[in-house]
């Protein structure tokens, strides 16, 4: 995905790479580079969620992705948010300008799923490889992103039901029927993208949506621009940093966006200050709405979806669904609103879009130190994973959402960009 693509186009444009004194492996079990769960998508108007120019692979060039698409198709660049099968032809472009400016041989990819690694006695790492020869290496980065969705608990009677669609981009979806009622359950940005899908199928039936808060996402402005926010702020404890972003958006009005958009650069240093008990303060009380003002889509995104929920076309719940039965041509589910009381109702389809999760998976069962907030894996700045006996581990470089736990904010590229090249520089540190 991006982040992979990310760090080897960094390790491929270092003076070690151009001179042929390493040698970088990609393993990647899809058939494109750069894709992912982010970027897979070939429909058109899935939109990014961030402006073109915050979207360069290098943050020290800001304009290198505009005038890429200058270069590729002038037209497209009056845009400010991008398709995001676009961006990933930037993404793979960029990868291949940076495998031409490196020797035959440094580079190469193996197309497998890695299952499992292991560390052999003589210092190598063995990297497992489903249905083919393993790939042995002196250090390796983990950069796999997303897993899907997990299954929430009150669905957990029908998950083998073939009227329950665990994975919102599975191919069997588009076997809906026009006239089916659906409930979708999560309201985030992948419930977006899944219902602007489904309507613009021709979708004959509103749609239903059932979150435990009932909060959509909201819109960017056409144009950003900067805020005068002067940090760092005298209180930075959670409760002080509410205070501030609320007296600070009640002077911005309809700035406020870019007022959350100035703030954003501040976010890790503010996490990485904060105790495990500021960290957990924040998870219950605050992190849901954060994620509803930080999230935003792109603004025909946020006019499209508006006016299905405006119009009934999309109806949203806040509340939980305690217990679901398959019951003959449908499924039953119960639930309890979050204003009170329960109700029932049946659906032809429910459709699961509460947000994927990092996937850990190769890191299991190594003996690294485990996330009290559930949010990724413990490293340092650098992205060692933290051993159980707190060292870190010198041969493993985490790049994914998995750093959450120590950054907050990893999921989106401005982010990903910069701690790309702070992972190459830390697996090229010391190389023999």
């Amino acid at each position: 995905g991006a982040s992979g693509t990310l760090a080897a186009v960094r390790l491929l444009e270092s003076a070690r790479a151009k001179a042929g004194d390493i040698r970088i492996v990609l393993v990647e079990r899809n058939a494109h580079i750069g894709r992912g769960v982010a970027y897979g998508t070939e429909v058109a108007f899935h939109i990014l969620n961030v402006r073109q120019n915050k979207m360069s692979v290098y943050p020290e060039d800001e304009d290198h992705f505009p005038r890429w698409l200058a270069r590729t198709n002038s037209n497209e660049m009056k845009n400010p948010f991008q398709p995001r099968r676009r961006y990933a032809e930037y993404l793979a472009s960029v990868l291949s300008d940076a495998r031409r400016s490196a020797p035959s041989g440094v580079f190469s990819v193996v197309n497998g799923e890695a299952e499992k690694f292991t560390k052999l006695p003589n210092g190598k790492i063995e990297i497992q490889i489903k249905g083919a020869a393993p790939v042995h290496c002196d250090r390796f980065i983990l950069a796999t992103g997303h897993r899907g969705p997990g299954v929430p608990a009150g669905l957990a009677a029908i998950r083998e039901s073939a009227r329950f669609h665990a994975d919102p981009w599975d191919r069997k979806i588009d076997r809906i029927g026009k006239n089916e009622t659906i409930l979708v359950v999560g309201s985030g940005l992948t419930a977006v993208d899944f219902i602007l899908t489904r309507m613009r199928a021709g979708h004959a039936n509103s749609i239903d949506v059932i979150s435990r808060h009932g909060l959509p996402p909201l819109g960017h402005p056409l144009h950003g621009e900067d805020y005068p926010l002067k940090t760092p702020f005298k209180d930075e404890s959670v409760r002080g940093v509410v205070r501030e972003l609320r007296e600070h958006s009640s002077q911005a009005g309809d700035r406020w966006p870019h007022l959350i958009d100035r703030f954003r650069g501040e976010v890790q240093r503010i996490w990485t200050s904060w105790s495990e008990s500021e960290r957990k303060r924040f998870l219950r009380h605050v992190q849901r709405y954060w994620d509803t003002h930080r999230h935003r889509v792109a603004p025909e995104v946020y006019r499209e979806w508006d006016l299905y929920v405006r119009g009934g076309k999309v109806k949203i719940t806040a509340g939980r669904i305690v217990g679901a039965t398959e019951a003959g041509d449908g499924i039953l589910i119960r639930a309890e609103s979050r204003k009170g009381g329960k109700f029932e109702k049946r659906y032809d389809r429910i459709v699961n879009c509460t947000g994927a999760a990092s996937d850990l998976s190769l890191l299991n069962d190594h003996g690294y130190a485990k996330d009290p907030l559930a949010l990724g894996i413990p490293t340092d700045l650098a992205g060692h994973p933290i051993r159980a006996d707190g060292s870190p581990e010198p041969d493993i470089v985490v790049l994914s959402p998995a750093l959450r736990t120590t950054f907050w904010e990893m999921t989106a590229i401005p982010d990903l960009r910069g701690q790309a090249k702070v992972a190459a520089e830390a697996i090229l540190g010391g190389l023999r």
